[in-house]
């Protein structure tokens, strides 16, 4: 890769792909650029770290585009670094994002998806047309695709939050909260890491519907790929959910590729996987119900931390009944992000209440309003009635409860 250093005092107005309003004082730090990507590392004013900037035009041959998602997830900066992705893709990721021509299928966007995740990196989306190309055909021959795209990490959402791209609605941060479970489930989070077969690990959390921690784990494995990793780590916080009675069990990966494959065991390419992903699969059976999603990394720090910390262990297997220290400040910053999600939900829905207008002219003496409620006692069905009085009216409030079976009413009072 040809690399070129220097430093450069200039304004910077973002444009292209990525819009913005303001113009900003930076630093141009260092600059590198190969075939199909070049990267900018910038310092901007009253921006503490150094922010990284990649724009690229994936190959439009499979083969080499592919290698080049395999070397950009074994390249990847340091994760504290704000890090934007932009430019032409070249890779459709979903069916949505394709009209006309062959099917999209799920597999030829494997490495795009598994760099995205390894790196961390969410897509901003985009506003107006949903297609940035073509090839100009008329009738039944077009085929439209969106191949340009915008992708940043957490540091980088952090930091420029208002970030988006041209294209569709921008992501909002928000959809980047780790979300709790649903009533009566518990959220079991994983997460692999790996860094050569004989040093990876993987880790898991429980939490309830609070958000609260249930239990974790941290494992060392020998696994051969990173993938693996991220397999293994599944595994074994299946078999400490068995272990543990849970009967309804929330499973969230960021790897994509992982999820995929757990939909459709029978079809798994992996040969060296296969046996893992059986024995995966007949755990699942076990529970009463299960559902497998896929999370961007953003949403996943807890899990990341523990698979982080069990490559380093002394042991092979640790289990923790509470946050340990190295996973605390993700632990807490969900916790954090969940409470003020809920205080700006009930901002938002007392601020769309309808005002009551003190100065509006009075109605006349003898108007009055009927309210009727349909409530569910037991299994009779039962209409609650009220008479309001409105302001300026003499009467009182009345009220009557009318049951839909007035055969039970009528049998009920003697």
């Amino acid at each position: 890769m040809k690399q070129v250093f220097y430093k450069l005092k200039g304004r910077v107005r973002h444009k292209s792909l990525i819009t913005s309003t303001k113009q900003t004082e930076c630093d141009l730090i260092l600059f590198s650029e190969d075939v199909n990507q070049f990267h900018v590392l910038f310092h901007f004013q009253n921006v503490k770290p150094e922010v990284l900037i990649t724009g690229l035009h994936g190959p439009s041959v499979p083969g080499p585009r592919h290698a080049l998602w395999r070397n950009m997830a074994d390249t990847l900066p340091l994760p504290e670094t704000p890090w934007l992705v932009v430019g032409d893709s070249n890779e459709v990721t979903s069916q949505s994002e394709k009209m006309g021509g062959r099917p999209f299928r799920s597999g030829q966007c494997t490495d795009l998806q598994n760099f995205m995740d390894v790196a961390g990196l969410v897509d901003l989306g985009y506003h107006g047309n949903p297609y940035t190309w073509t090839n100009a055909r008329d009738g039944a021959g077009l085929i439209k695709e969106r191949l340009d795209r915008a992708l940043a990490n957490s540091p980088w959402i952090d930091t420029f939050p208002h970030t988006k791209g041209k294209g569709k609605e921008q992501v909002r941060k928000d959809e980047l909260i780790w979300l709790p479970p649903a009533y009566e489930f518990l959220k079991l989070n994983t997460d692999g890491s790996w860094k050569a077969r004989n040093e990876a690990g993987g880790g898991g959390v429980f939490r309830g519907a609070t958000g609260k921690w249930y239990m974790g784990f941290a494992s060392k494995f020998n696994a051969i790929t990173p993938l693996a990793a991220e397999l293994y780590a599944v595994r074994e916080g299946l078999i400490m959910a068995a272990d543990y009675g849970i009967q309804n069990l929330e499973l969230e990966t960021d790897a994509q590729v992982l999820v995929t494959m757990l939909e459709a065991v029978n079809d798994a390419y992996h040969d060296e996987l296969r046996p893992v992903l059986v024995d995966v699969a007949q755990f699942m059976a076990r529970f009463h119900a299960i559902v497998v999603k896929h999370i961007p990394k953003v949403k996943n720090k807890v899990a990341h931390e523990l698979a982080s910390y069990a490559i380093d262990m002394a042991v092979g297997h640790k289990m923790f009944l509470s946050p340990p220290p190295f996973a605390a400040i993700a632990y807490e910053g969900d916790l954090q992000k969940l409470e003020d999600a809920e205080k700006g939900r009930l901002l938002r829905a007392t601020s769309s209440s309808m005002p009551i207008d003190l100065e509006a002219p009075p109605i006349e003496d003898g108007e009055c309003e009927v309210v009727s409620t349909s409530i569910l006692f037991g299994t009779i069905p039962t209409t609650v009635t009220t008479t309001i009085p409105v302001r300026g009216s003499s009467r009182g409030v009345g009220s009557s409860v009318q049951s839909m079976d007035e055969g039970s009413a009528r049998s009920g009072t003697g």
